[in-house]
């Protein structure tokens, strides 16, 4: 069932019994409030013609023929004939001692329909003629208004009878049909008003939910239209990273192997022409000091080349060299004590991630020997926030003041540029400073991937 539709059935049954149970009392109230109106103007009326004419049953009298003459004759007067259709005369006992229909003379029928005319009240009831008393009037066929009024002494004021009679209410039906009509007309017209203007607002607010939808809709489809797009962006961007790390693995690969059938060749057979050299020319002269100057730089470039050969094979066949392995080679080459912790840890991180951090941490360990004499050098490694943070320190004069990394970059600091671009070639974020004990320190901070 739609939302429409729910509400059309609910609005109309709520209006509906809304307007039932309004309907059903102003009904009521319209009924009572001319039924009232009708007995207390009909009662004073009949009142006067009736009251004067029972005084001979003040004291419990018996009704005289003198008054049962002047109640005949009140029946004859034209005005009332026209309204009046029957009258009875009940005395205190509940007995008829006067009526229209002379048979019901002397007949006794309790005082249960007396009860409110003997303790004072007027009693009306409207074309109710069930009790065993009204066969004359049932065989009137018309609608009967029936009345009962207490008739007093003139003396004291006592109650001596009750007055009963029957008016013609076919005026008064249809005036209480006319007004029930009206009432309920109105009553309708109102609801159908207000369902009128409830519906109103409903559609209005129907409508834009429609197009709240719609556009929430079309939002949805733009909004998966673009994760497929993110989606193929993505998987584009991960073969172009596959395919530049492959290609990365194959440059490393082929400089290594050039460097190593190359260079590294050449640089051990012209040490060995050294060492010849050397055992030919005499031990003590200078040029045999110069000799051996040689050999030992050519063994130092040569062990240098073979280390850059092995680690970009190792990179090409795709195993970076741990970064402990690292900093040990940069100890063995360089004969400073480098204390480590937590080195592992770059296990956690992607290959590119892990040759780009220990590029850096190379550098930082060859600057720091450059300028601090490789005193105090530490590298440690630790987790925070979801990043790797690793730290080159060492034990040197610092960072000149208000040094900044641009600032040493633009400055030719080829080092320094280098380890800015393997930073951000892996997302990290790289930091110098001068700790507050001296020295420098290099901060690598990577995402854990």
């Amino acid at each position: 069932m739609s939302l429409k539709l729910k509400f059309l059935l609910t609005s109309l049954l709520s209006i509906a019994i809304i307007i039932i149970g309004l309907g059903s009392l102003v009904s009521t109230s319209v009924s009572a409030y001319l039924l009232d109106h009708s007995k207390a103007s009909t009662a004073f009326y009949m009142t006067t013609f009736l009251e004067p004419n029972v005084q001979s049953m003040a004291g419990g009298g018996a009704l005289s023929l003198a008054d049962r003459a002047a109640l005949d004759t009140v029946m004859t007067n034209p005005t009332l004939r026209r309204h009046v259709l029957s009258i009875k005369i009940w005395d205190t006992t509940g007995t008829i001692v006067h009526a229209t229909n002379g048979e019901l003379v002397g007949q006794n029928f309790g005082t249960d329909d007396l009860t409110l005319a003997l303790a004072g009240q007027t009693a009306a009831y409207f074309d109710n003629l069930s009790d065993e008393e009204n066969v004359f009037e049932r065989e009137l066929e018309r609608p009967i208004f029936e009345i009962y009024v207490p008739l007093r002494s003139r003396a004291d004021g006592s109650i001596i009878a009750v007055g009963e009679f029957y008016e013609d209410a076919t005026r008064m039906r249809s005036e209480l049909y006319r007004l029930l009509r009206v009432d309920w007309f109105v009553l309708t017209l109102c609801g159908l008003a207000i369902f009128a203007g409830l519906f109103s607002v409903f559609r209005q607010g129907s409508r834009t939910i429609d197009t709240q939808k719609a556009a929430i809709a079309q939002i949805q489809q733009e909004r998966e239209a673009l994760q497929a797009d993110t989606t193929r962006l993505r998987a584009g961007l991960d073969t172009a990273r596959g395919q530049l790390e492959e290609m990365d693995k194959e440059v490393s690969r082929r400089i290594g192997q050039e460097l190593h059938d190359g260079p590294v060749q050449m640089l051990g057979y012209l040490s060995l022409a050294l060492d010849n050299l050397a055992g030919v020319g005499s031990r003590g002269s200078a040029r045999s000091d110069d000799v051996e100057e040689m050999q030992a730089a050519t063994d130092r470039i040569q062990i240098e080349l073979r280390e850059i050969s092995n680690r970009l094979l190792a990179s090409g066949r795709g195993q970076p060299a741990a970064l402990s392995d690292v900093v040990t080679a940069y100890a063995q080459r360089s004969g400073a004590v480098v204390a480590t912790e937590g080195l592992q840890l770059t296990d956690l991180l992607r290959l590119p991630a892990q040759r780009g951090v220990a590029r850096i941490v190379e550098e930082a360990l060859n600057n720091g020997f450059r300028h601090a004499g490789g005193h105090g050098q530490a590298v440690t490694a630790g987790l925070s926030d979801g990043r790797l943070v690793i730290d080159i320190v060492d034990r040197g004069p610092g960072l000149p003041p208000d040094e900044t990394l641009a600032a040493m970059a633009e400055a030719n600091h080829h080092g320094i540029s280098g380890m800015r671009d393997q930073a951000r070639r892996i997302g990290a974020r790289l930091d110098f400073d001068s700790p507050p004990e001296g020295g420098c320190r290099v901060r690598i901070s990577v995402p854990v991937l």
